[in-house]
């Protein structure tokens, strides 16, 4: 994209310096008359006795041409602009919105399991969270979405391209929901693809939020998965889970299975140690690092990664 627009503007500086005969080949593709250019046109224009009517002709074939070019160099522009500034993905949307959020001193986490169900973004700052949910179109699918999380967050957004029109964004502030607009376009210096997030409309502050209902943050989920991809990967409590048995495995090896949930914080409900579901688990693959030897109760052992592969 970058080097198509390049090409065009390359071309129109270039022309400003060139002769009229050295462009009149091109100029004919932007709609000169046929035999305007010509060895013909030239040799007459060239033996022509009258001076004047020689320069008022080259300088009304260069005028039309010129303003014939400029026209179609801003379609192509345009045009240029309006393929590469789409987003392909809400996955492409969310990046410019995590890194933007990043850039202004928030910790962000990405994919958060919670109150309102799964936020493509939570950030934090100053002891407050902020939670965005990302859609290539402001509809009512996303303002539904993002109002599920009202009650967890001190501000709730929606982020997406540039609306189609001002109901959208209105409907938005009845709703209590700031919307964060992310674009790209090209530089104005060199022509390079820029992407810029700006807030239109802000959210409404909340004061106090239920520590019930505020999502539970960890840094795994701020790397774990992408934001706004369409896979449906996120860092959930079995997640966690599975690592700390994992790591408390590794450190004590041969450990019996109900010991180590004992020894650690798991997600399953009850007093009973689910030893045989964690069994199954590690027998189907769910669980990984860690091996079953039950000889002499159910222990565990973990497995180097270099036996993971093979």
């Amino acid at each position: 994209m970058t080097s198509r627009l390049e090409q065009v503007r390359r071309v129109g500086r270039a022309w400003a310096d060139e002769l009229w005969r050295d462009r009149a080949p091109e100029l004919r593709r932007y709609g000169l008359p046929s035999g305007f250019g010509s060895t013909e046109h030239a040799a007459r224009l060239t033996e022509a006795s009258d001076a004047e009517q020689l320069a008022r002709e080259i300088r009304i074939a260069d005028s039309s041409a010129r303003e014939r070019w400029y026209a179609i160099t801003l379609r192509e522009e345009r045009r240029i602009q309006r393929r590469a500034a789409a987003f392909a993905s809400e996955a492409e949307l969310a990046t410019a919105i995590v890194e933007h959020l990043r850039s202004s001193g928030h910790e962000v986490y990405q994919e958060v399991v919670g109150f309102g169900g799964v936020a493509d973004i939570v950030a934090t700052k100053d002891g407050r969270i902020i939670v965005v949910e990302c859609k290539l179109y402001l509809g009512l699918d996303v303002m539904e979405q993002a109002c599920r999380w009202k009650l967890a967050s001190h501000e709730t957004y929606v982020a997406t391209p540039e609306p189609s029109g001002l109901f959208p964004v209105t409907v938005c502030k009845k709703l209590g929901l700031g919307v964060m607009l992310a674009r790209k376009r090209h530089s104005f210096d060199d022509g390079a693809l820029i992407t810029e997030v700006d807030v239109r409309e802000q959210a409404e502050a909340r004061t106090e939020v239920s520590d019930a209902n505020m999502p539970r943050l960890c840094v795994e989920q701020q790397t774990y998965a992408a934001a706004g991809s369409a896979t449906g990967k996120h860092w959930s409590p079995f997640r966690a889970t599975e690592k700390a048995l994992r790591e408390y495995v590794a450190e004590h090896p041969g450990v019996l299975c109900r010991e180590a949930l004992k020894a650690i914080p798991h997600h399953w409900n009850g007093k009973g140690a689910p030893t045989s579901r964690v069994r199954e688990l590690i027998g189907k693959g769910a669980i990984t690092g860690i091996r079953i030897d039950d000889t002499n109760g159910v222990r565990l052992y973990p497995i180097a990664a270099e036996e993971q592969r093979t």
